[in-house]
């Protein structure tokens, strides 16, 4: 049997969310934007809803992401909400790290 590292929320102790970002508790959710997002209550049961990759960082790092700050997927996949893979960057930055470009053309040059 294999066991999974979990954390709790500070702001929601009704989940844990384990190092790949998965959300553990009485969830709703959806997707948007290739972005996995959750509906949280709080302790005080107002309702919230958090991207998995902002609540994951939050969860693990143990500390609310600063304001105006974004949460950057490190190999660009949006559904790949592992802490590792996770980096919190001000949104210049964000701008800034832009996806490698691969090329899907194949072509000769001719002599």
């Amino acid at each position: 049997m294999t066991y999974k590292r979990v954390k709790q929320h500070p702001d929601y102790p009704n989940y844990l969310i384990d190092e790949d970002g998965q959300v553990y508790g009485k969830l709703k959710g959806g997707c948007s934007y290739g972005y996995r997002r959750y509906k949280l209550t709080n302790a005080e049961g107002q309702a919230k809803s958090i991207a998995g990759h902002r609540v994951t960082w939050e969860a693990w790092n143990e500390e609310t992401i600063p304001e105006g700050m974004q949460v950057h997927h490190k190999n660009w996949d949006r559904c790949d909400n592992h802490i590792d893979n996770l980096d919190v960057v001000t949104p210049k930055e964000n701008c800034n790290l832009k996806k490698p470009r691969t090329s899907t053309f194949n072509y000769t040059l001719k002599q």
